[in-house]
């Protein structure tokens, strides 16, 4: 660590206590997808309307990095069922009418449309793509959602760093 950010600080950037959480939930795969999507998809403010204001007063009051408030704010959403329908409701209406016809599709199809727009889509689009395998709120479909994610993460940083490159 460099002399600004000391080792020390460190031990502050932990998230707050979770409202009623268990441990299988803030371990699980499905908190970090759910970072990703809330990361591409939902502005700052957009998470403070969705969220009950003494979550995110606490979330503030930790003085967390970006990354470690989402990672937060989605472990506690997987824990918190209100939290989760704030959440999911915002998701829905941020990401558009596309999330409703993910219904219909099986997993397979959703990865498999995942693969074949990966170049094409937006982030948000490939973002609502995640969020139609976590919004079925199946296990099994945790470690597929995860993986999708990491692609969507990898295409974002990408992505990004192509228009930095590319002269205006």
């Amino acid at each position: 660590m460099n002399a600004r950010h000391p080792a020390r600080y460190l031990p502050r950037l932990r998230c707050p206590p979770a409202p009623p959480a268990t441990p299988e939930f803030t371990t699980a795969p499905r908190g970090e997808a759910l970072r990703v999507v809330l990361a591409l998809a939902l502005s700052e403010e957009q998470l403070a309307g969705c969220v009950p204001p003494t979550v995110w007063a606490a979330l503030q009051r930790q003085e967390l990095w970006p990354s470690q408030r989402l990672l937060c704010l989605a472990q506690w959403a997987l824990a918190d069922r209100v939290l989760w329908l704030c959440v999911a409701q915002q998701l829905d209406v941020c990401l558009g009418s596309g999330v409703a016809t993910l219904d219909a599709y099986c997993p397979a199809e959703i990865v498999e449309r995942f693969q074949l727009v990966r170049s094409s889509a937006t982030t948000r689009e490939l973002a609502s793509l995640v969020w139609g395998l976590l919004k079925r709120e199946r296990p099994a479909l945790e470690a597929l959602a995860e993986r999708l994610a990491r692609e969507l993460e990898a295409l974002a940083l990408q992505r990004c760093r192509q228009r930095e490159l590319t002269p205006a």
